[in-house]
């Protein structure tokens, strides 16, 4: 991923999302590791619970 302001892309987005979608589906967690402007380096730990759930809502609304 890259990152911009306070966002993050895939870098390839076109040829990776589902790839990137099958692999929140699958795993619990995503851990993020970056270093902010001023060099902190940051660790973050995301729970994906609801995931899958969550994907199958965003289908129904945006067909």
């Amino acid at each position: 991923m890259i990152s911009s302001g306070n966002g993050a892309w895939l870098r390839r987005s076109g040829t990776r999302e589902t790839e990137f979608l099958a692999a929140l589906k699958q795993e619990r967690t995503m851990t993020v590791d970056a270093v902010s402007g001023r060099g902190n380096k940051t660790h973050y730990v995301f729970s994906l619970d609801g995931v899958t759930k969550a994907m199958a809502r965003l289908r129904q609304a945006c067909p």
